[in-house]
């Protein structure tokens, strides 16, 4: 009985705890030594299991956008909608307010701090702004006295300035209408409607203004005048530099019928002696100011031949700015002429740049030099007058600065904004003038003429096209992948320093390595490769032996890739010497120098030559050439060597 007892008792405990796991009130984990216990109160049974019960909210719009429902914890806090929206009537526009818990809307409801216990409805409260009634006017009166009206071609209509009123047809009082309240129709002499957006060509435009059936009297009339175009004559050293076999430092002195500057305007020329300068003979910068812009270079032109060529390619006018001394005097002629105008300085203006302007005509030639002492002259502006009906608005089109590498990665092309792209257009009298990019038409192309838009993610190389005005100008990006491996390097040492002199250490600078990546190519940086130079067979780190280096340049990434080019060295021996004659022809073998094609150098400005060291020569410390000594010896110090050849 003992034993049936005990496991009777399990049998109860056993029941007791599955019963008070059903009910909802009681702490499972209370008094856990009392769980046999089964007198205890069974709890709420209305949980359903432990689900909490659900309320409706409904939100009324007060006639405006739908009605909405929402279901809400029972006790819980509803969450606030968006606003509706109600329609505006003839009377007034609404705007919603809030809402409220009554039809009366005097009690607000807070979404923040009230809870909802039952169905609850909340209805939609507006502010009503009245509308004004549309204003009518018995009549129109117009102000256009700040409005341009006489515009070049071109140039677009803006009527800011312009002022409208009215009479009001219901209080008779004059009052000042809004933009939005009249309308204003361009028309050209043909009675054809213009945009408003659009640029002008020569001619007369007419604006009439209205504001519903009245029509102002008075119109506004805008005449389109003929283009001016102005020229400036590009006097930086810097333009030049480009069709100079030297760049310009202080001084360049042209030689006879070089071109300096030729546009679809004019085209300027110099004489024999005509010097371009960026410093004084002190050495210090040639700088002047004129009307805020500062001056930084000047061509100097004298008499004679040292002059200034200026052929007008169309009617107009020439101004110049020039300084010279004292009494002297800018001479200008033409084709027709000796001399038919000068510009005298005086004491007082000596020092400041001066300004004269001249008459041209299309297809003279002005001839522009000065009295003896020469005149410095640092800008010349060409001014022309023509018919709008002859110039093309865009004849030419630039695209300038464009990046043309990317990857697919970190730097992608956007086709709709190409980095670094500058649009340039150029009209048939050769003036140009940047264009937005917004403003024209951009195509983008694969290789296989298929047109691509957004960022390029696929590897080669693609076309960009750009419209503007009709004209289409094109270049080409390529697109890297930078997961396929580099299989191949180029290198361009077109730029680079590629033979070297005794004491010259060896530099990569201006070399250009381009690394093949599967059908497109990479520009590398220099910390993209790495260079190593080599004698023969033998890796060397500097310059010891006359003759012809390798240098190895290898990817970084993949340095099972390299290329090569070649640089050479000379052993020099550098020699000085005392009242050397301008012109050398004495005889190899004798104490004096010799020019030939080895020598490196010019005898009369520097008076140092340079021997390779294909010349056979001895060096002797006396003019009798009784003691020889050796390179290191004659240049221990500063002195004459002497020279056999």
């Amino acid at each position: 009985m003992k034993k049936r007892k005990i496991l009777l008792g399990f049998l109860l405990a056993g029941a007791a705890f599955s019963f008070a796991a059903c009910t909802n009130n009681k702490d499972a984990n209370k008094n856990d030594d009392k769980s046999s216990d089964t007198s205890g109160d069974s709890g709420d049974q209305g949980g359903q299991g432990g689900q909490t019960e659900k309320v409706t909210v409904t939100f009324n719009a007060n006639n405006g956008s739908a009605n909405t429902t929402a279901q809400v914890d029972k006790g819980g806090k509803v969450t606030k909608p968006s606003n509706p929206e109600k329609a505006a009537d003839a009377q007034n526009t609404y705007t919603f307010e809030a809402w409220y818990k009554d039809e009366a809307l005097t009690q607000a409801f807070n979404f923040d701090t009230e809870t909802v216990s039952a169905a609850l409805t909340l209805y939609a409260k507006y502010t009503a702004t009245p509308i004004a009634p549309a204003r009518t006017f018995a009549a129109l009166f117009i102000d256009s006295s700040s409005v341009k009206t006489t515009l070049e071609n071109g140039e677009k209509i803006n009527l800011a300035g312009l002022v409208v009123q009215g009479l009001d047809d219901q209080t008779f009082d004059t009052v000042t209408l809004a933009a939005n309240e009249y309308t204003v129709t361009i028309k050209d002499a043909s009675e054809n409607v213009v945009d408003i957006n659009t640029a002008l060509t020569q001619g007369t435009y007419t604006a009439t203004i209205s504001s519903g059936d009245t029509v102002a009297d008075d119109k506004i009339t805008f005449t389109v005048t003929a283009s001016q175009y102005k020229f400036t004559l590009p006097l930086i050293c810097d333009d030049y530099n480009a069709s100079l076999e030297t760049p310009v430092t202080a001084s360049y002195t042209f030689a006879n019928s070089d071109t300096v500057y030729e546009s679809k305007a004019c085209k300027v020329t110099m004489g024999t002696g005509v010097i371009i300068q960026v410093t004084d003979s002190n050495g210090n910068a040639v700088t002047k100011e004129y009307d805020g812009k500062a001056y930084n270079s000047r061509f100097q032109v004298n008499t004679g031949d040292k002059k200034m060529e200026f052929v007008a390619k169309a009617d107009g006018t020439l101004t110049l700015l020039f300084q010279t001394s004292a009494g002297r005097h800018l001479q200008i002629s033409d084709n027709t002429s000796a001399s038919f105008d000068s510009a005298d300085v005086t004491a007082d203006t000596k020092d400041s740049i001066n300004v004269h302007t001249i008459s041209v005509k299309k297809g003279n030639t002005y001839k522009i030099n000065s009295s003896t002492g020469g005149t410095n002259i640092y800008a010349a502006y060409f001014n022309v007058s023509v018919d709008a009906s002859t110039v093309v608005n865009t004849d030419d089109l630039y695209l300038e600065g464009a990046k043309t590498e990317f990857n697919n990665t970190n730097d992608k092309f956007n086709c709709a904004a190409p980095n670094g792209l500058k649009v340039v257009a150029e009209n048939n009298l050769g003036q140009k003038r940047d264009v937005a990019l917004s403003d024209c038409t951009i195509v983008v192309k694969d290789h296989n003429e298929k047109v691509v838009t957004g960022e390029i993610t696929s590897a080669g190389t693609y076309t960009v096209s750009v419209t503007y005005d009709g004209k289409t100008s094109s270049y080409e990006i390529s697109v890297i992948d930078l997961s396929t491996p580099i299989s191949a390097l180029e290198i361009d040492a077109t730029e680079a320093k590629t033979k070297y002199y005794q004491g010259e250490d060896f530099s990569a600078e201006g070399i250009v390595v381009t690394a093949t990546r599967g059908d497109a190519t990479q520009t590398l940086k220099s910390n993209e490769y790495t260079v190593a130079l080599s004698y023969g067979s033998s890796p060397v780190t500097k310059f010891e032996t006359a003759g012809t280096y390798t240098v190895t340049i290898t990817s970084t990434e993949n340095t099972e890739v390299s290329s090569t080019y070649t640089v050479d060295y000379y052993t020099l021996i550098k020699v000085e010497f005392k009242n050397v004659a301008d012109e050398m022809t004495i005889a190899t073998g004798t104490t004096k120098f010799v020019h030939n094609a080895s020598v490196e150098g010019t005898y009369s400005d520097q008076k140092i030559v340079y021997f390779t060291n294909e010349v056979t020569y001895k060096l002797y410390s006396d003019a009798g050439l009784t003691t020889e000594v050796t390179d290191a010896q004659a240049f221990a110090q500063d002195g004459t060597v002497y020279a056999v050849l």
